[in-house]
């Protein structure tokens, strides 16, 4: 009877080990894939935004471009029917908030600011590898000088710039840009990771159940 008496004590004192240290493990493991899972999500979310911009300036609007219209900055009339055509486009996705059309050479040639047409900001890094045939995405929390007139967008803004060309085999003669308000896939990020979290972690907590002496 003393030496089961005197076994109990260790016998608990190795399962309680057991246990806090395999708990430590699962919530270890757990959050090591909830923070790759989110900047998985993360990516994907930001890859789906680039695209549907993309489409956006492809299939929507440059289909209405023509030559004349990257000689100079597009005023009255055309402007007025380029206008149209954007304005469709951010009324059919209300993520997008903003369109710019830029020449080579760093001209705001269209905005649907219409007092941004005509400026020239010169050709930065992201406008220059648009040129050169880039698809460019870029998340901007709009503190640069030159993002004064897009903060009344958004706070945090995700820039897809689509070198436009009239042919698959013709130069690139100027690049769309589009503006999509970044809280836009921020929710879409936030819902997508707290549902593999939920799933995550009611796994691992039935797993750990499962697994204790």
């Amino acid at each position: 009877m003393r030496d089961k008496r005197g076994s109990a004590p260790g016998g608990t004192r190795i399962v309680v080990w057991f246990a806090l240290t395999s708990l430590f493990v699962f919530a270890l493991v757990g959050v090591a894939i909830s923070v790759s899972r989110a900047r998985d999500v993360r990516a994907r979310e930001e890859r789906a935004a680039g695209r549907s911009a993309e489409l956006c300036a492809a299939a929507v609007i440059g289909p209405h471009l023509v030559p004349s219209d990257f000689a100079g900055p597009i005023v009255g009339t055309r402007y007025e029917e380029i206008d149209h055509r954007v304005t469709t486009a951010i009324e059919a996705d209300p993520g997008i908030v903003g369109v710019k059309i830029w020449s080579i050479a760093g001209t705001t040639l269209y905005s649907n600011d219409r007092t941004q047409v005509g400026e020239g900001s010169g050709l930065g890094h992201d406008l220059r590898e648009a040129i050169s045939g880039e698809v460019v995405n870029e998340i901007s929390d709009l503190t640069a000088e030159e993002n004064e007139s897009e903060r009344k967008l958004a706070s945090k803004l995700f820039e897809t710039f689509v070198p436009f060309r009239f042919a698959p085999d013709r130069p690139v003669v100027g690049v769309i840009e589009v503006y999509r308000d970044y809280s836009t896939i921020q929710a879409d990020i936030d819902r997508l990771t707290r549902t593999l979290t939920t799933s995550l972690a009611v796994g691992l907590v039935v797993l750990y159940v499962v697994t204790l002496p």
